[in-house]
């Protein structure tokens, strides 16, 4: 075997998480109609919330952006304050549908404008001067709280899925992985009297288990939507394959990046935002033939917002505050939270936080996914009545 493969089959062995349930899935065991799915999506290099959803009526917003604010008339108008990027039409009609919720002024107290400290306490949910070496979602494989597992759609593990003692699975591609665990299964066959090379051979022989399940499930369904032609299309197709084949996973995790944009932030947002729209859509469309959009709530965040100045490369620089939407055909109370964004009460040049992420957190765990959210977040934080009729 070569070096490269027994390193990438290893990887497998070490992304393993709640194998045992998986290993005993079968055809005639898959996720009942009942069991909710989660799908997070991470914006990777801090959006700009306030051209994502736009002040249309704030004059100091076209002060602050003389170059980069986006007219009212190109908006998509949400209501007579606010409007959504011309990109986001999916996101718009599912405003219209009942089905979307904007988060506005979301991020946490002392905030971190670097991307690598922010992205660890979004991940891991820790406060800005705590430092946690598990994630939210790991943390809920250790309690054993979920009845499945979690997968994210990539080479590597992100830390939010990480536990102390479980953790996810990362998969970017399924057929690929589904090779490599043939290459696991080979080095499996036979005994070993060392007790760590035992272990190692125990672990791969469950990782590649779990991997041939997820393969088999995979084959099953095949979307029929039109998914843009990108890595993120990719994983937003390979996750509604997998959604509409019954596939038990629960929290599926994906990421979408480039929202740096410190330089010619106009052009980016609208090629990462016309990419994310069209894939949402099509993820929409999928599930609904199957009648499976009901059980599935999406959220969308990124690490923080970005300054409200504009700079002179047609950008905006790392800020604090930001935009983020959770959807799905279950939202009881759609809308605005969050308040608008308050333009004349900045700190530093950046916005205050009116939401803190956690309450985004613990709304989807205690409403949406039947946990608790006290015991995953070590605290308790005010729910937002998405799931819940007011």
């Amino acid at each position: 075997m070569k070096r490269r493969d027994f390193i990438k089959t290893s990887a497998l062995a070490s992304g393993a998480l709640l194998l045992p349930d998986i290993l005993r899935a079968s055809a005639n065991n898959l996720l009942a109609v009942e069991d909710k799915i989660l799908i997070v999506i991470q914006w990777s290099g801090g959006n700009d919330g306030l051209n994502t959803v736009i002040p249309i009526k704030n004059d100091l917003y076209y002060q602050y952006r003389q170059k980069i604010g986006i007219r009212a008339s190109d908006a998509l108008v949400l209501n007579t304050d606010m409007g959504l990027h011309p990109k986001l039409l999916a996101l718009r009609e599912m405003f219209d549908q009942g089905e979307l919720a904007i988060l506005q002024n979301v991020g946490y107290p002392e905030p971190d404008r670097s991307h690598f400290r922010s992205m660890d306490i979004w991940q891991s949910a820790s406060a800005s001067d705590v430092y946690w070496s598990d994630g939210w979602i790991g943390r809920m494989l250790d309690a054993g709280f979920l009845p499945q597992d979690a997968l994210e759609i990539d080479d590597s593990l992100s830390l939010a899925l990480k536990g102390k003692n479980k953790k996810g699975l990362a998969i970017r591609d399924i057929q690929q992985a589904h090779q490599l665990a043939a290459i696991g299964n080979h080095m499996c066959d036979g005994a070993h009297d060392h007790d760590n090379v035992s272990y190692l051979r125990t672990t791969l022989r469950e990782a590649t288990s779990g991997i041939d399940y997820i393969y088999s499930q995979s084959n099953k369904k095949t979307s029929t939507a039109a998914y843009p032609l990108t890595e993120f299309g990719r994983q937003m197709k390979s996750t509604s394959e997998l959604i509409m084949s019954g596939c038990k996973t629960r929290v599926y995790y994906l990421t979408l990046g480039g929202f740096d944009t410190h330089a010619g932030q106009p052009g980016t947002q609208n090629r990462l935002f016309q990419e994310y729209s069209q894939a949402i859509g099509a993820l929409k469309s999928d599930l609904k033939k199957e009648n499976r959009w009901k059980d599935v709530a999406i959220l969308t965040f990124s690490e923080f917002g970005r300054r409200v100045k504009e700079n002179a490369g047609r950008g905006t620089d790392h800020g604090t505050a930001g935009v983020s939407f959770v959807m799905g055909g279950s939202i009881k109370t759609p809308g605005l939270y969050g308040g608008m964004p308050k333009l004349d009460q900045l700190v530093d040049g950046d916005l205050v936080h009116e939401i803190d992420f956690r309450r985004m957190y613990a709304t989807l765990l205690d409403d949406w996914m039947g946990v608790s959210s006290a015991k995953i977040l070590s605290d308790n934080f005010l729910r937002i009545p998405l799931f819940v009729s007011k």
